[in-house]
């Protein structure tokens, strides 16, 4: 039995993952060496091991950091555009430009979504919720998480789902375990659903690799 990438660049018997190591990494296994360990991912949080690089190679970690992003209407002029929401940034501030705003589109719900560039293995999904300012705490309350391989959203099937006020600055994290390239986030179901806040997503997951017997 043999593990290769899916994708057919990849040379089989060689690290399928990037090195993530403090001291260099085995050229095969892809393990650190040399007495070095994992190194941070995004958003960096020293104190919290979710958000360091974790696995045998390090290959488990936020693998939605500064990947594109794009939104249903509600950048502002450039203010709150998709892209803030994968920045490694958690700052709660909407005033100080930190955060996504993905706003309604002629009375339909407000969306916003990530490509990977890749195909990846997705296990959970952590959302971070604007501060305090204006009715911040609504904005989270109902969604669904779907992924796909496609960016045509309509096409993507769901993996999670909320239900429940999320406090202003807090976090959310929602358990969804998929093998996609895209992962979509869109309100639901409430008198609210006009807006969110997303201050950061963090996808975490590793990239796909298939067996072959």
């Amino acid at each position: 039995m043999h593990w290769t990438l899916t994708r057919s660049s990849a040379s089989q018997g060689s690290c399928i993952f990037p090195c993530r190591c403090t001291n260099g990494c085995h050229t095969t296994t892809g393990q650190c060496i040399n007495g070095g360990q994992c190194t941070a991912d995004k958003p960096d949080k020293p104190s919290d091991l979710n958000w360091r690089w974790t696995g045998f190679a390090c290959q488990e970690g936020n693998v939605a950091y500064n990947k594109a992003a794009s939104q249903s209407i509600g950048d502002w002029g450039g203010t709150y555009p998709a892209g803030r929401a994968v920045d490694g940034n958690t700052n709660p501030s909407m005033a100080a430009g930190h955060c996504a705003h993905p706003d309604t589109d002629w009375g339909k719900n407000a969306w916003w979504m990530v490509d990977m560039n890749d195909t990846y293995n997705f296990s959970r999904v952590i959302i971070y919720n604007r501060d305090s300012e204006d009715d911040a705490h609504k904005r989270l309350d109902t969604f669904i998480l779907s992924v796909g391989n496609t960016p045509e959203r309509t096409t993507h099937k769901q993996c999670a789902s909320h239900n429940g006020r999320v406090p202003a600055a807090g976090t959310v994290e929602s358990q969804c375990r998929a093998i996609a390239r895209y992962l979509s986030f869109r309100r639901n179901g409430n008198p609210d659903s006009y807006a969110a806040g997303l201050c950061e997503v963090v996808v975490i997951g590793h990239r796909h690799i298939s067996k072959h017997m």
